[in-house]
């Protein structure tokens, strides 16, 4: 390697992403013998970005074994998968995603040249995370060299995970040839008769529990794991299944109550017009089943992109902490929901409040996210009375807390949503399945 090449090198490693004029003039050499230096390294080793005057430079950072560029499919509605875009990892720990497709939203303001300063935030949510996510990690630890901690992995362990057994995660997103012929296999794999549900639901709980994973790593800390059912006129659903333990445990009973006020939520909201999933209760051998139809997954094979509000707002304003209603008036202003949904979002933050679900942090709350802006809110999951849910110690909390009034802007919103809590409270008092005490609780407010 010549003097100027070991120059470049340090240049990039002191700067990370460099226009040619940068490296010209810190190396104090011509554009021409810039371009040749840039020639003489080895192929692949420098990445080119952007044209004309706002081409840039960075070095390719190889990840042992798995290379330092890779496609990004996504998979439509029907099933078909188109090339969206190039991920190549960037010395430094940038990443820049090179589209093949126009996709305004995988860029946007913070973006515009589709470099990111660590991994890309539309791809976030494909990090492990929940009850399954640490199942996962610690499946693959030994044998792919990460974390058995999902919380202590890099991006470059998690593209090892998404190379390897990234075929079914959320949304529509697939990285490498290899997870979308699988994905693609996937999707022909067989089903499980509605029929014949409850056993076959009872086989995966119990090997869910002993270890063994289920295929996917979908959010959430309620123990869970993935499906896909089919009725007797061939029709394929893919479908979500949280369950409870042994409900004859109290904390586990507890757990059951919830899982069926979270199904009675649903079907509220869905009374009213507000897009939410699916559901239904099943029991077998002593345990609760909520089987929610996946809304980022269509009965065609096909597939939805979701991001998390967490993903997206962490990426654009880093304020994760404020209610849903403040998020919805910033998402809507700068034209990232639209108006539609930023209402809906409200609406939903102050029926969770009127309902006691203590559990409204922004993993909870989805948008479907398409090439371009403005995003529409995905339907609404995990909505249920989360005051509710057993202690750590066991034991059971008998109220929900007090509802605090909204500030003046937010009044209609809370005027609906109340109306809709009460729908939902004589639902849950008439349904024969809740026990009691949670219909005490339900009826008791802090004061």
């Amino acid at each position: 390697m010549n003097m100027h090449n070991l120059e470049l090198e340090r240049e990039f490693c002191r700067r990370g992403i460099c226009s040619a004029a940068e490296l010209a003039g810190a190396l104090g050499i011509s554009q021409p013998t810039l371009s040749r230096t840039l020639a003489a390294l080895p192929p692949g080793r420098v990445h080119r970005m952007g044209r004309g005057r706002r081409t840039r430079y960075a070095l390719h950072q190889r990840i042992e074994g798995l290379g330092n560029h890779w496609p990004l499919y996504q998979i439509d509605e029907n099933g078909e998968p188109s090339h969206v875009a190039e991920l190549h990892a960037l010395q430094g720990g940038s990443w820049h995603v090179e589209q093949k497709q126009p996709w305004n939203t995988l860029q946007g303001s913070l973006f515009p040249d589709g470099v990111y300063p660590g991994w890309p935030w539309f791809l976030d949510d494909l990090r492990p995370q929940g009850f399954l996510g640490r199942l996962f990690a610690r499946c693959i630890s030994t044998e792919y060299h990460v974390p058995p901690d999902p919380r202590l992995w890099t991006p470059e362990h998690i593209l090892s995970a998404l190379l390897r057994k990234g075929s079914d995660l959320t949304g529509a997103f697939v990285i490498g040839e290899d997870m979308l012929a699988q994905a693609r296999l996937r999707s022909a794999s067989a089903a499980i008769p509605r029929t014949e549900r409850a056993g076959a639901y009872a086989l995966l709980a119990e090997s869910v529990l002993e270890g063994q994973w289920p295929g996917s790593s979908a959010a959430g800390e309620q123990p869970k794991f993935i499906a896909r059912t089919q009725d007797t006129a061939g029709r394929t659903c893919p479908v979500i299944v949280k369950f409870s333990g042994d409900m004859n445990d109290p904390a586990q009973a507890r757990r059951a109550n919830l899982l069926v006020a979270e199904s009675l939520a649903n079907e509220t909201l869905l009374a009213a017009g507000i897009p939410a999933a699916s559901t239904e209760i099943l029991y077998d051998q002593n345990r609760c089943y909520l089987e929610s139809t996946r809304f980022d997954r269509t009965s065609a094979g096909g597939r939805r992109h979701l991001v998390s509000l967490l993903a997206l707002d962490a990426a654009y304003y880093g304020d994760l902490t404020s209610p849903w209603f403040q998020a919805a008036r910033r998402l809507e202003h700068d034209g990232i929901l639209d108006a539609v949904s930023a209402e809906r979002l409200r609406l939903l933050w102050w029926f969770g409040q009127c309902i006691g679900n203590s559990d409204m942090h922004y993993g909870n709350i989805s948008l479907h996210l398409g090439s371009d802006w403005p995003c529409q809110l995905a339907p609404v999951y995990d909505m249920s009375p989360m005051a509710l849910h057993p202690r750590s110690d066991g034991s059971l909390p008998t109220h929900l807390p007090t509802v605090l009034p909204p500030p003046p802007e937010e009044a209609d919103a809370f005027e609906r949503a109340a109306d809709l809590a009460a729908d939902y409270h004589g639902r849950l008092r008439s349904d024969p399945r809740l026990s009691s005490s949670f219909k005490t609780a339900i009826d008791n407010r802090s004061t």
